[in-house]
């Protein structure tokens, strides 16, 4: 039972550190293979080796032989598509694995925020470029339509800075609402979390067989109002028609009067800037004019629709 304490208060504590079994090894002057057997429970270390790892760990040898895991064990894991949450008492935690190993779910959600800022910042100077050669060649609404492609880049990094959630734990006071939305080909819960004066969004995709079992568990929960629950596509199948009817009518537009193709360009690029405009008016809506109150109170368990009348407010 004490190497099973020891091998646990190891490990447990070196994931605390946001250290490797390598960096452990490295840094105690150990082998990498030591330090996996220690981890494993499967040798009892000297009392050298014990000194160098707990020395590392910044903790007593007696600490690790006497270590009694603080770790606490979730009421329900639910699986999504892509990731796991964890139901704790007072918060949900994400993870991409059924174990929580929150330092390594945090580089990936860290790492996953800067390739899609990068993926912004490259597309802001080389839509730049191509709009300033266009325009240098006199075709303006090309220019106009690059330049609007650097404007919605430009508010979508923003957006992504300000208002992506990348932390894998999130407070339950801290949750303002969470919806369920069925889409053409996918269903997508959708949670509010306010964090420093900003409503921030995290989305959950789901397979069709999770829905119905995440439903339940979130109104079990209180964590759900039934009216957030939004499962008829008959809007999405509207919206899937009206972009195939501008297609078709674009494409048609076109091949009879290929001359006036700017006309084309400059709709386009007005499409684009309202979608720059709405995403701006939503950030807007997200922190300036949040209430006073909201910023305070949170999520409130036992009055969801009190907090939902202060928001229309």
């Amino acid at each position: 039972m004490e190497n099973q304490n020891l091998a646990q208060g190891v490990k447990e504590l070196r994931k605390r550190k946001a250290l490797s079994q390598d960096e452990l090894a490295k840094n105690a002057g150990l082998s990498l293979r030591t330090v996996q057997r220690v981890e494993n429970g499967e040798t009892i270390p000297t009392g050298e080796t014990l000194k160098r790892i707990a020395a590392v760990l910044e903790v007593a040898p007696d600490e690790l032989l006497g270590f009694t895991s603080e770790k606490e064990t979730p009421k329900i894991v639910l699986k999504t598509k892509h990731e796991y949450v964890h139901f704790f008492n007072d918060k949900l935690v994400f993870s991409k694995t059924p174990e929580i190993n929150l330092v390594d779910d945090y580089r990936k959600s860290v790492t996953y925020v800067f390739r899609t800022l990068m993926v912004f910042l490259i597309g802001i100077p080389l839509f730049t470029a191509i709009g300033i050669y266009f325009y240098s060649v006199g075709n303006i609404a090309l220019a106009f339509f690059c330049g609007t492609f650097v404007f919605l880049y430009l508010v979508s990094a923003v957006n992504t800075m300000l208002f992506g959630s990348g932390s894998p734990v999130v407070n339950i006071d801290a949750i303002i609402n969470i919806k369920i939305e069925k889409k053409l080909s996918y269903n997508i819960v959708n949670i509010s979390i306010l964090e420093s004066g900003r409503i921030k969004q995290r989305g959950l995709v789901l397979e069709k067989e999770q829905m119905q079992t995440v439903i339940d568990t979130l109104l079990v929960e209180k964590l759900l109002d039934k009216k957030d629950i939004k499962i008829n596509t008959k809007s999405e199948r509207i919206k899937f028609a009206l972009f195939f009817v501008y297609i078709m009518g674009t494409c048609l537009f076109l091949s009879y009067y290929p001359k006036l193709n700017y006309l084309t360009t400059y709709f386009q690029s007005g499409i684009l800037f309202i979608v720059c405009l709405n995403v701006i008016l939503k950030m807007l809506q997200n922190s300036v004019f949040l209430n006073s109150d909201i910023r305070s109170k949170g999520f409130l368990k036992n009055d969801k629709s009190g907090l939902n009348n202060q928001l229309v407010k």
